[in-house]
């Protein structure tokens, strides 16, 4: 007899040993104990024994007793209190404690949210152990015969010692579940059956991604619950899709939990959900889901978070690192960042986002007090006159502006177009001191897979408008002037989506009344006035300034760029953020350059 052979004999054997010796009912109380840090000189905690850690609070699950013979479970308010308590009696009992630390409870206790979970730690950060606990819930609430749940981990080992993690433990912590309710599990990860089934029938299959691109091993049946343990490993965007298909038949959930990896497509994944989350509650887009972030809720565990581990060797190691250091801050913070860091540096939501309904300066006083710290002149009917009044537009002869109410500034690409809505604050002791200036970003709308014309006809077109302006009679942007790339003057980069002359987008803007012009001019040979090429690195330079000099500020409702300026990433040289074609950082540059487009005209344009 072969030793496979032999091996499989003994698991047969022991399979029927313990179908002979099972209960026929096995009561599980399972109960949460949520720990904290303990004070200095505690006792062991009472549950785990923990020198550093103590429970805080308990929460006791619902109890349910499982029917071995069928798979089912019964709860008590399913039957006679009379029944239970016989039922009881002939079970065998096994409380589950599943012991977590509070951020990790404020997770696995919502009951009420079905999305999926990624979940971003340090090294030691405990959430491996919250995706376990994660599937053990998941398995105490949705289990049943044929019932699938699935370990997935870069390779067959890995994924194997998450199921020792679950049913065997470690030295350093005992299992999640009692062993009792396996009828069969494999001995190693080079067991001819990788899969697990439980005592109600339940399977928990183990799976592995590595050196495969394109998911195959990831695709077949309906999972009620995947854990993916250091998912940022995930080779494509292919296998994140294969996992999400195979929750779809039974509603079943994702647990990704990772380390951040700078450059990985999971940072997408994050800042989407992140970007759900501040949306407001009476948006749209969070009562219907139309959000790529709406599935997935994004958690974030450090270290520091973590009541086991004890504070002052915690306390000492994180001394010795420089935690401004990228690395540091992902595998000891969870937080995904890359190399270089972030690169607005100087911004923050509480000093540069305000909070007001109206769309224009005379309607804000009071925040533009607040903002200011001064009395305030609305100087954008001057800017506006000096940019797009004192001469005609040399690039389309036929159109001026008419209104200086507000002063547009566009980016037009493929996907998306932004445009923002500014205008500018003066002293009104200095009103020519462009030192004291402050610049409002009223709005950002943009247009997605979209062309030039679709997207300037929609800020002329009164039925939009009426969207957010009810009484309105036409469009407030109708007359005004607009900042463009001076590029996309010359030569439109949309022209083929709708057919017009692709020399430029001076004329198609024109037509509806857009005077179109670039951020400055220099007067050329022949007494002609010809564009200046706008450096990424002044303009740039420039966005920092304001930022810094608490002189640039944002309407709550400019979701894109304040996006923009919480994600965009440095480059290196700590001015300039790194964009890519077709990427994420790509979409993320667009408001930002037409903001730096309009600020640049505003501060050094005119003609």
């Amino acid at each position: 007899m072969t030793a496979t052979a032999r091996q499989v004999l003994h698991r047969k054997i022991e399979e029927i040993e313990t179908a002979l010796g099972e209960a026929r009912f096995l009561h599980l109380a399972p109960h949460v104990l949520v720990h904290e840090s303990a004070a200095p000189g505690s006792p062991p905690c009472r549950c785990c024994g923990s020198r550093h850690a103590v429970v805080v609070e308990t929460h006791v699950l619902p109890e349910v007793i499982i029917d071995c013979a069928a798979g089912r479970r019964i709860y008590r308010e399913d039957v006679s209190r009379r029944t239970w308590l016989c039922i009881q009696a002939d079970a065998e009992q096994h409380p589950i404690p599943l012991r977590m630390s509070r951020a990790q409870a404020e997770i696995l206790l919502d009951g009420d949210d079905t999305r999926h979970v990624l979940a971003s730690g340090g090294n030691r950060s405990g959430k491996t152990t919250n995706a376990l606990m994660f599937l053990a819930l998941q398995w105490l609430r949705r289990g049943g015969p044929q019932r699938r749940f699935w370990l997935v981990a870069s390779t067959q080992p890995k994924a194997f010692r998450l199921l020792e993690k679950l049913f065997v433990g470690t030295g350093e912590s005992p299992p999640l579940l009692p062993r009792a309710l396996v009828r069969s599990m494999p001995d190693t990860h080079r067991a001819s059956s990788l899969l697990t089934v439980l005592a109600d029938g339940s399977l928990i299959d183990l799976k592995h991604f590595e050196n495969d691109p394109g998911a195959e091993k990831l695709k077949s049946d309906a999972v009620v619950c995947a854990v993916v343990d250091e998912a940022a490993h995930l080779p494509t965007e292919d296998s994140l899709v294969a996992l999400r298909g195979r929750c779809l038949d039974v509603g079943g959930r994702l647990f990704l939990a990772t380390t951040p990896r700078p450059g990985h497509f999971l940072r997408d994944l994050v800042e989407q959900a992140q970007a759900f989350e501040r949306l407001p509650e009476n948006d749209e887009r969070r009562v219907s889901g139309e959000h790529e972030g709406a599935r997935w809720r994004a958690v974030q565990f450090a270290i520091l978070g973590n009541p086991w581990l004890d504070p002052e060797v915690v306390r000492r190691e994180l001394a010795a690192l420089d935690q401004d250091d990228p690395a540091v801050r992902r595998d000891f913070f969870g937080e995904w960042c890359a190399n270089a860091g972030l690169l607005w540096r100087d911004f923050s939501v509480e000093r540069h986002v305000h909070l007001d309904e109206a769309r224009a300066l005379a309607d804000m006083r009071a925040t533009l007090v607040q903002r200011t710290r001064g009395a305030v002149l609305d100087a954008t009917p001057q800017v506006a006159r000096r940019l797009f009044q004192a001469r005609t537009n040399p690039h389309f002869r036929e159109v001026r502006a008419t209104s200086g109410r507000y002063i547009l500034a566009s980016d037009f690409n493929c996907h998306p177009m932004s445009t923002v809505v500014l205008q500018v604050a003066a002293d009104p002791v200095a009103p020519d001191d462009r030192a004291r200036w402050h610049v409002f970003v009223v709005d950002v709308i943009q247009s997605g897979h979209s062309h030039s014309l679709a997207h300037a006809e929609k800020l002329v077109d009164l039925k939009w408008v009426r969207t957010w302006a009810p009484t309105a009679t036409d469009s407030p942007y109708r007359g005004c002037g607009m900042i463009c790339d001076p590029q996309a003057l010359s030569r439109d980069p949309t022209a083929h989506r709708h057919g017009r002359n692709p020399q430029g987008l001076a004329e198609t803007l024109g037509r509806l009344g857009f005077d179109a012009r670039a951020p400055q001019y220099k007067l050329g040979d022949g007494g002609t006035w010809r564009p200046v090429h706008t450096t990424r690195y002044d303009s740039h330079t420039l966005v920092h300034r304001l930022l810094r000099e608490g002189r640039l500020h944002l309407a709550q409702r400019c979701l894109a760029l304040v996006e923009s300026l919480l994600q965009q990433t440095d480059s290196g040289d700590g001015i300039v953020p790194l964009t890519k074609s077709h990427t994420k950082s790509d979409r993320l540059a667009s408001p930002l350059d037409a903001l730096r487009y309009g600020l640049w005209a505003i501060f050094h344009g005119g003609q």
